[in-house]
């Protein structure tokens, strides 16, 4: 089987997490995985192999339209050379890559993977110009001849009324032996390869710096809280990624100018996360819009407590149980939620446990399960 992805490792992010944690699962269930990826970067080779998944980067490095559409046609000349022997081919974050399967006559085989809500209106929006209008033409014939993976419902209420096939099912996977609590003294040593005093009140966003992630919300929401809790600290990880979307250098700004340059740390991209989780007493997603965050599953993993609005996936994972889902990402509502937390070690405690209890549903090798039935039954389909 063959995933389609634009970015994978050594690339940092929720779509190469997942994908490289389910390619891994499926390749202990006996199943030939091979990842096909956007080469990004010159020093990163054409072929590899990690951990048992073999690895095939294509196009020249960079980003850019140009620079996509050859990605494109180097991925349908890699499919159409290899068609005989895939059994299922599985476009994660790579819409347009169902036209490179038709190209291939691999569309029976093609599973289309999404991973954030609001993505499908996204691809099939109306647009202006008669090359726009073809493209989505385009992709609407090719979506529609494809099966189809979701995270959530509300994401398969999405599709259904975009006319496509009903998809399936299936949850984001977390790596819950990797993710897990700290003891009491991995904590504390994270506090302290981090500076931050032991009675600090330490907020976490992981996540890429860009504007759908609404980071600028959670700076400001810190703001208002350290108003009454002068211990709030705030460590951001992630980075721009050189796109028009990025909000690194603006974030930068508004942290200096709200005079919260002692209290916000920006801890740049981070292969591994788990550490600054150690270290946090709450994650916070302020995101305009997910599926099913990464990085909300790994913090409730690790035992932390958890804020995030529906838009960002909030309404999906936690409830008064694991987490708090404020009204909005508003600054103001974001701050109410947090405000809960610093005064109770207790409710942080009872939120934290209650989290890493519901996300072991999520472990990795479930997820893999349920992806191995599907793809199973969809190449025994196409070759019957």
């Amino acid at each position: 089987m063959v995933f389609a992805v634009p970015d994978f490792e050594p690339a940092v992010g929720g779509t190469p997490r997942q994908v490289g944690l389910q390619a891994r699962a499926l390749a202990r269930l006996d199943h030939d995985v091979t990842v096909v990826t956007r080469r990004r970067d010159r020093s990163w080779p054409r072929d590899e192999r990690l951990d048992g998944v073999r690895v095939r980067r294509i196009g020249r490095p960079g980003r850019g339209r140009i620079g996509e559409l050859l990605a494109l046609v180097s991925l349908a000349l890699w499919l159409a050379r290899r068609r005989r022997g895939i059994g299922v081919l599985a476009p994660v974050m790579w819409p347009d890559a169902q036209l490179a399967a038709f190209a291939a006559r691999l569309l029976p085989r093609t599973v289309t993977v999404w991973a954030i809500r609001g993505e499908a209106e996204t691809v099939l929006a109306r647009r202006s110009g008669p090359l726009r209008r073809l493209l989505v033409r385009l992709r609407r014939t090719t979506l529609r001849r494809t099966a189809h993976v979701v995270l959530t419902l509300a994401m398969a209420d999405e599709l259904e009324r975009l006319g496509l096939r009903e998809p399936s099912v299936i949850p984001v996977p977390v790596d819950c032996d990797h993710f897990r609590p700290p003891s009491a003294e991995e904590r504390a040593a994270a506090r302290r390869r981090l500076g931050i005093d032991e009675d600090a009140f330490v907020s976490v966003y992981v996540g890429h710096l860009e504007a759908r992630k609404a980071v600028d919300r959670l700076v400001e929401a810190v703001e208002l809280l350290a108003r009454s809790v002068p211990s709030a600290r705030l460590l951001l990880v992630g980075g721009a990624r050189g796109t028009a979307e990025d909000t690194e250098l603006a974030l930068r700004g508004l942290v200096g100018r709200l005079g919260l340059d002692e209290a916000v740390a920006f801890c740049g991209v981070q292969r591994d996360p788990r550490p600054i989780l150690w270290a946090a007493d709450v994650l916070v997603l302020p995101s305009v819009r997910e599926g099913m965050p990464n990085s909300l599953l790994e913090a409730m993993a690790c035992g932390l407590p958890c804020v995030a609005p529906a838009s960002a996936g909030g309404d999906e994972l936690l409830d008064p149980e694991t987490g708090i889902v404020p009204a909005a990402n508003e600054p103001a509502e974001v701050e109410g939620a947090l405000a809960r937390l610093p005064g109770s070690s207790l409710l942080r405690a009872r939120l934290g446990l209650a989290a890493r209890a519901r996300v072991q549903r999520y472990d990795v090798d479930a997820v893999a399960r349920q992806y191995d039935e599907l793809f199973r039954r969809i190449a025994r389909g196409s070759a019957s």
